[in-house]
């Protein structure tokens, strides 16, 4: 349904409990923000920073649990369609506090907030106008991998921009923080063919691959997202029990100029668990990309256990240019 706005707009999610940590729990279809909301974005001198925004949040108070019902062609939670600055903040009082969980529900529920503008729809249909501006921050996430026996294309917070429409504009300076991803499936935090992408401050946990050899990624910096900054983020808990199974930290798969800035993350009991002939293996920090110059990664902790072939800092065996300075790894990686 199309609406206007003249002015900057908060939808507050309303609590059962007010004040109190019980949260209310709401059953909900999909929800997808997009340009049917007119003005939203829109130059307005009397508005924070110069425009329209829309603001999600938990009405002051509130603890607000959305379960959301997600289908074959809506399969997402909450998603930022063709649109620029949106904010979705989970805090309830203005702070850096957690008060809203969005979890997408069933075997469609591959991702907890979608962000694509200039980007692919489903179906792969042309999507020309770019997302920018927009801000998750604050909430609890994860997919409905936790209750399948597979993590294949299933994300927490999931960012991907257009690549094959010739000039089409980019998405940029789009940012996550402060979010608890969790059970998540393939990764925490995919982005792609987004520029200037700030990912700081996140937790990304608890997930146990048991089934396919399909890598778990913590946060994974995909190709086209040139000078991203990837800082502060604490990545732990994450399993492959099969024989080849890849565990990630963090991935950078950027590729020319990426100019990635990634560091003051932590990063921990990450392991493949399985023994066998195919080697197994865990990387704290991966530069995956043969094309990636200009990447720094500072004052990373990296601490790993596993089987074979685990490595802390790793550039892939790839002669592109990296800048790595005082980080912090500890290696207890075994074979078996």
């Amino acid at each position: 349904k199309s609406a206007g706005m003249k002015g900057p707009v908060e939808i507050l999610l309303t609590s059962n409990h007010a004040k109190s940590p019980i949260p209310t729990v709401y059953s909900e279809q999909p929800i997808t923000i997009d340009t049917s909301i007119f003005g939203l974005g829109a130059p307005n001198p009397n508005a924070p920073g110069g425009v329209n925004t829309l603001t999600i949040r938990p009405d002051t108070g509130a603890n607000v649990i959305l379960q959301i019902n997600s289908t074959g062609t809506e399969p997402y939670g909450i998603r930022i369609n063709k649109v620029s600055n949106v904010i979705i903040d989970g805090s309830n009082n203005g702070t850096s506090s957690r008060n809203l969980t969005i979890t997408p529900m069933g075997p469609f529920g591959n991702y907890g907030v979608w962000i694509s503008g200039g980007g692919y729809g489903v179906g792969g249909s042309a999507i020309t106008k770019p997302a920018k501006r927009n801000v998750v921050k604050n909430i609890n996430v994860q997919s409905s991998a936790d209750t399948l026996y597979y993590a294949s294309h299933f994300f927490g917070i999931y960012m991907i921009g257009r690549s094959d429409i010739s000039n089409a504009p980019k998405d940029s300076f789009n940012v996550v923080r402060n979010c608890n991803i969790y059970k998540f499936g393939e990764a925490g935090i995919m982005s792609k063919n987004e520029a200037g992408l700030l990912i700081e401050n996140n937790e990304i946990h608890d997930m146990r691959q048991v089934l396919t050899l399909t890598s778990i990624i913590g946060i994974k910096d995909s190709s086209g997202t040139p000078d991203a900054v990837i800082r502060g983020n604490k990545i732990y808990d994450l399993t492959h029990t099969l024989n080849g199974g890849l565990v990630v930290g963090i991935e950078n798969y950027s590729g020319s100029n990426s100019r990635a800035q990634i560091y003051n993350n932590a990063i921990y009991n990450i392991s493949s668990l399985a023994s066998g002939a195919s080697s197994n293996q865990t990387r704290g920090i991966f530069g995956s990309n043969a094309g990636n110059t200009d990447d720094k990664y500072y004052y990373n902790s990296v601490f790993l256990t596993g089987q074979n072939g685990s490595t802390s800092i790793s550039n892939g065996n790839h002669s592109s240019a990296i800048e790595d300075r005082k980080s912090t790894r500890l290696n207890s990686s075994h074979r078996t």
